[in-house]
C-alpha cells in the first residue's frame, strides 16, 4: 500500500487494518487526528517524514517487520502505548511535540530514537527492550519516564539531554547501560 507523500486532509481511521506487504506513508501529511490502533504491519511499515498534525495513535500496534518513523513530526499527542515492535523501530530524528506514550510497549529488535527530540512528557513506564535500545543524543526537554522498564542489552543514553524531571526508578539493566 503506497501514501508517500499523501495528504491525509481529515481524521483517518485505520484501527483493526492488517496491512500485508509494506505500508509506505513516507513524507504524508495528516491534518487531523490518525488513528492506527490495534492495526498489524506484516511488512515494512515506513512512515518516514511523515507529518502528524492532530493526534496520533498506534496503540496496541503491531510491526512485524521494520517501523520507520524517521524524521518524523508528531505535532500533539503521540500514542504507541503497548504496541509491539517485532523487528527494528527506527524513531531516529523524529519530534515529539506533545505527550507520549510507548508505555507497556515491547521492542524485540533494535529500538534507535537516537537524536530525536522529545518537547512533552515522555512515558516509558513498564516498556521492554529486549534488544539494543539506542538514546544517543535523544533530547527529553519536559518529564521522561522509564520506571520499570526492562533493558536486557545494552542501552545508550550517550550525550542525551535531560532538561525535565527523569525518573528509571525500578527500571531493569541486565546489559550495559551508558549515560
Amino acid at each position: 500500500m503506497n501514501f508517500s507523500d499523501y495528504e491525509f486532509t481529515k481524521d483517518v481511521n485505520f484501527s483493526g487494518a492488517t496491512f500485508t506487504g509494506g505500508a509506505n506513508f513516507r513524507g504524508a501529511k495528516f491534518t487531523g487526528e490518525a488513528y492506527f490502533r490495534g492495526a498489524k504491519f506484516t511488512g515494512e511499515a515506513n512512515f518516514s517524514g511523515a507529518m502528524f498534525m492532530g493526534r496520533a495513535s498506534f496503540w496496541g500496534a503491531v510491526f512485524m517487520i521494520e517501523a520507520n518513523f524517521s524524521g518524523a513530526t508528531f505535532e500533539k499527542t503521540a500514542n504507541f502505548k503497548e504496541a509491539t515492535f517485532s523487528n527494528y523501530a527506527f524513531f531516529r530524528e523524529t519530534t515529539f511535540t506533545g505527550k507520549t506514550d510507548f508505555s507497556g510497549a515491547k521492542f524485540t529488535g533494535e529500538a534507535d530514537f537516537s537524536g530525536a527530540t522529545f518537547k512533552g512528557e515522555a512515558d516509558f513506564r513498564e516498556a521492554s527492550f529486549l534488544n539494543y535500545a539506542f538514546f544517543r543524543e535523544t533530547k527529553f526537554l519536559s518529564e521522561v519516564y522509564f520506571t520499570g522498564a526492562k533493558f536486557e542489552k545494552t542501552a545508550d543514553f550517550k550525550e542525551s539531554m535531560f532538561t525535565g524531571g527523569a525518573n528509571f526508578s525500578g527500571a531493569t539493566f541486565t546489559g550495559y547501560a551508558f549515560f
